[in-house]
């Protein structure tokens, strides 16, 4: 079964839920063009990845479907491939975006995204560095008590940075399952209404039935057959004693009044 795709987005500019994010972009953020162009593909997903190099350590092979080509890393799970490709739309979406603030300088974007990725860029740049030669300081040193504790550090940083995934992974698991019920109850709230509306015109047509008055057909009227039998508001005609005709109005029937 297709995944169903929710209607409510997270603005990256506000972390506000909302329901149409390029509306919201326009009218709040004031966001156009080609900027919120490529937010709003960035946040439904839609960024064209697939001849991009794979981000796994040890493999940075260019295909031609990376989203295929990411299956074939059976020693990542689910979480860990999404997670990869999902940094990969990032990193993409910032590069234009940082290509689009140095096209036009005059004009400046709403959104500061590229100036803080290359700024983190740099520092984690700077931190390998100083990790590296730092590294290269320690090697010199050949005792078993000066390498204890450094790898119990490591072991620590490894385990808090597996404890960091795994709490990232059920943060974002949280945010889809709430997207989920608000579209749900969005869902729900508009049959409500329908529902809601429908019961009232049935209401109102049931009220105009019950009102009307049914029309009574004589029993021998313009358009009855011959031979019908009379009912309590026909009319007969006898003649008198005189040779004058009359007209008599029963109201009820007599059988054998007038031979």
């Amino acid at each position: 079964m297709a995944p169903v795709r929710s209607l409510f987005r997270s603005c990256p500019l506000c972390f506000k839920v909302v329901v149409g994010f390029s509306q919201h972009l326009r009218q709040v953020h004031n966001v156009w063009n080609t900027e919120r162009i490529l937010l709003c593909n960035w946040q439904s997903g839609r960024v064209n990845i697939r001849q991009e190099r794979c981000p796994v350590t040890g493999c940075s092979t260019h295909v031609s479907r990376l989203d295929r080509h990411m299956d074939s890393h059976t020693e990542l799970n689910r979480a860990q491939r999404r997670q990869a490709l999902e940094e990969v739309k990032r990193r993409l979406t910032m590069e234009r975006l940082a290509a689009l603030r140095a096209s036009i300088p005059a004009i400046p974007l709403a959104n500061d995204f590229d100036i803080v990725e290359t700024a983190r860029q740099e520092e984690e740049e700077d931190n390998f560095l100083d990790t590296f030669a730092e590294e290269e300081e320690e090697e010199g040193c050949t005792y078993d008590y000066c390498h204890a504790p450094l790898l119990r550090l490591q072991k620590a940083v490894k385990e808090r940075d597996e404890a960091l995934t795994k709490r990232s992974e059920t943060i974002i698991s949280i945010k889809e399952d709430n997207l989920k019920l608000i579209s749900e109850l969005h869902r729900v709230r508009k049959r409500y209404q329908l529902l809601k509306r429908q019961m009232g015109i049935l209401r109102v047509s049931g009220k105009g039935e019950v009102g009307k008055e049914v029309p009574q057909l004589s029993g021998r009227g313009r358009h009855s057959p011959r031979g019908a039998a009379a009912g309590p508001s026909d009319r007969f005609r006898g003649p008198d004693r005189g040779g004058y005709s009359v007209r008599i109005w029963q109201h009820t029937y007599l059988p054998g009044l007038f031979h």
